[in-house]
């Protein structure tokens, strides 16, 4: 966690093909967002998140001493952090990178072109939004919706599945390693 965000990687440090780690990143994200737009509090406020990807390389490692930790780090990272902070509630915002992954991949997705925004640190961007096939962006409530020429239209995503380091390499000190990587950031807030 960093702050009130929630940071994932696919591809690490198993390394997975660069159009598997988009994929799986992406499905995870619509799990979330799917997720996320079925929860009420108790007080009866939606939770609503905002979530960011972005695919390239990364530097891995573990550290510390007393405490230590598994950390990448890179402009990946911060890329995927800034399609979060610049995204709309439930909704992916993800970079071209990872467009152009996701468009190489077998699995279709409901992609739309958000257009160029200013992104701090990194300047004028063209961007992309991955909409939930069951959920509509602008009012959060679940709807079928039919996609436009722009679209890549999803029936239903599989579930991510998470993949656990295999028995022999558990525990094992992992070097620092540059990987390829798709990064999501997560932010959530009640609305």
């Amino acid at each position: 966690t960093i702050g009130d965000a929630f940071m994932c990687a696919s591809g690490i440090p198993y390394a997975l093909d660069a159009i598997e780690g988009a994929e799986s990143a992406a499905n995870m994200a619509l799990d979330m967002i799917a997720v996320a737009n079925d929860f009420v509090s108790t007080g009866g406020l939606q939770v609503k998140i905002r979530v960011g990807l972005h695919s390239g390389p990364v530097v891995a490692a573990v550290i510390g001493l007393k405490r230590p930790h598994y950390s990448i780090f890179g402009d990946t990272v911060n890329i995927a952090a800034r399609m979060e902070s610049n995204g709309e509630p439930l909704r992916v915002h993800i970079s071209s990178s990872t467009h152009e992954l996701l468009l190489k991949g077998r699995q279709p997705y409901r992609l739309k072109r958000r257009g160029e925004i200013n992104v701090k640190g990194k300047g004028i961007m063209h961007t992309f939004w991955l909409d939930h096939p069951k959920i509509s962006p602008s009012s959060g409530a679940s709807s079928p919706r039919s996609a436009s020429a722009d679209e890549r239209t999803s029936v239903d995503n599989p579930a991510y599945e998470h993949n656990q380091a295999p028995d022999s390499l558990r525990g094992e000190q992992f070097r620092p390693s540059r990987l390829s990587s798709s990064k999501l950031s997560v932010s959530s807030f009640l609305g």
